[in-house]
């Protein structure tokens, strides 16, 4: 599936992009079984790595601070692979940012603060028996984070960030052009892929949000995404018969608009299949809705397991 690059040098000065190394522990459900490393497991490198320590002694923190904007989600590639990893260890992360602009049309339409951001592990399980290559260095999965600025808490109409704050030797109008893409392309038919199911259709379990759900930001955190587009793929193939002892290893989110506690919303979904490197995969195809459905996605998703 697609994932984007982001250069090793900036193009404003040849030089190679600054970078954030942090090292971040694991929750003892971040580990599969297999040893694998769960999909919402990847995103909490960024914040150690990228928020905390790559941006610290830049200009942007200031500078949202100053302007009363932040930059938002609003979409994420994430990927896993390689293991096993144990508990016991920690992983890994190494950030680069860089500041774009999305146009259409030769007209600015959005400001963008993306990361790139690697993780890394050490070959070992929790258990035994022990892996050959138990101790090394091993890399076990990235993400590419979108994050667009906007006045989170201002009225509708005035939350849209064109331009950034002179002053802090930041550009007001960053120089790099970013390939803004539609949120809908998400939840088309993979290159090679084809359809399990004849149509879209509701997961019987409908979402109940509540604080515990929730982040600063006054809505539904990114995190909680993750899984539960998972589940609700699991779901369907339980219904349909098919093996479910799978482990999502491939995921793209795109966040339309927020999802708040105290609101229901369903997730819709449909399955597919893709041969990958001679391997049959499934994947799935998901929406999340209001309840009841205002006909307008809240998330989109296109998950690989």
């Amino acid at each position: 599936m697609f994932f984007p690059t982001l250069s090793l040098e900036d193009p404003r000065t040849g030089e190679p992009r600054s970078e954030g190394t942090a090292n971040y522990a694991v929750r003892y459900e971040d580990i599969a079984q297999d040893g694998r490393v769960r999909l919402e497991a990847i995103p909490q490198g960024v914040g150690f790595s990228a928020w905390r320590k790559l941006l610290r002694d830049t200009p942007l923190p200031e500078l949202a601070k100053r302007a009363h904007i932040a930059a938002i989600p609003s979409r994420f590639f994430i990927q896993t692979f390689g293991g096993p990893v144990s508990v016991r260890n920690h992983l890994e992360a190494t950030s680069r940012y860089q500041l774009a602009r999305a146009e259409r049309d030769g007209e600015v339409t959005r400001l963008l603060l993306n990361f790139h951001t690697d993780i890394w592990g050490i070959a070992e399980r929790t258990y035994d028996p022990q892996p050959q290559h138990k101790g090394e260095r091993i890399h076990v999965g990235r993400i590419f984070s979108e994050q667009v600025w906007t006045r989170p808490f201002a009225a509708a109409g005035e939350r849209r960030v064109l331009r950034l704050p002179a002053g802090l030797g930041v550009p007001e109008v960053p120089e790099e052009v970013y390939p803004w893409r539609d949120p809908a392309e998400v939840v088309e038919l993979p290159e090679g892929a084809r359809w399990l199911e004849e149509r879209e259709s509701p997961d019987p379990q409908t979402l109940h949000f509540g604080l515990v759900h929730t982040d600063s930001n006054q809505h539904v955190n990114s995190l909680v995404y993750p899984r539960v587009i998972e589940e609700a793929a699991l779901r369907r193939l339980a219904t349909l018969g098919r093996d479910f002892a799978l482990l999502g290893s491939e995921l793209e989110l795109a966040f339309a608009r927020p999802c708040f506690a105290g609101r229901s919303y369903r997730v819709w979904l449909r399955l597919f299949e893709l041969t990958v490197e001679g391997n049959m995969r499934v994947g799935a195809c998901a929406r999340v809705l209001a309840e009841p459905d205002s006909g307008k996605p809240h998330c989109l998703a296109r998950l690989l397991f």
